[in-house]
């Protein structure tokens, strides 16, 4: 196995890019001191969280790489990974340091936060090895039997859980986003006497 390495991220597990303070109003966020203008830091920029030289860096990511297949991915302030990406048009700009892009310049990209990074800001990302799958539920019972319109062109799909919960599926393919629903069939009738109200809740 090759040997573990690091990178100093925030609490949130952002990397800690070196930079020198441009003014005299910094402070470190964990001694609190204040930092004079011309000071190396560490800090991160999604966060405003800065360190100085004298702490430690809050949290460090290990990287341990079992084994020559692991892939190293960076990610955005939710944690999806970050893919290669093409500045569509000539109003996009870096979600980092702010600078405008050109149209089709290579940046690093979340489409579901809408989060993009350009080439000189990667390093400002911690990198971390990517999820593993998540093992399939198990389902009990199935069915894709169901009545529906006949204009109605969206797929369905019944399933039973082990835990007994019952799930419709469906699936459309022009649909812009994904939505869910949860139906408890319980009404005023299901409250026990010492807590009326408890099954509106």
């Amino acid at each position: 196995m090759p040997a573990s390495t690091a990178v100093p991220c925030c609490p949130n597990r952002h990397a800690l890019k070196p930079f020198v303070t441009p003014h005299d109003r910094f402070n470190c966020d964990l001694c609190g001191d204040d930092q004079p203008k011309g000071i190396d830091m560490r800090g991160c920029r999604i966060c405003e969280h800065d360190v100085c030289g004298k702490c430690s860096p809050p949290v460090d990511v290990p990287l341990d790489v079992a084994d020559a297949d692991a892939e190293i991915v960076e990610v955005c302030p939710s944690g999806h990974p970050l893919e290669p990406f093409a500045m569509e048009d000539e109003f996009g700009e870096c979600d980092l340091c702010g600078c405008d892009q050109p149209e089709d310049a290579p940046m690093r990209s979340c489409r579901i936060c809408d989060f993009d990074v350009c080439q000189s800001c990667t390093a400002n990302l911690a990198p971390r090895p990517r999820a593993a799958a998540v093992p399939p539920v198990p389902v009990v019972e199935r069915s894709d039997d169901i009545r529906k319109p006949a204009i109605d062109g969206r797929s369905y799909r019944y399933v039973k859980l082990p835990n007994e919960l019952r799930v419709v599926l469906v699936s459309d393919g022009e649909a812009d986003k994904a939505a869910a629903s949860l139906d408890v069939a319980v009404g005023h009738a299901c409250d026990p006497p010492e807590l009326p109200g408890l099954a509106s809740l």
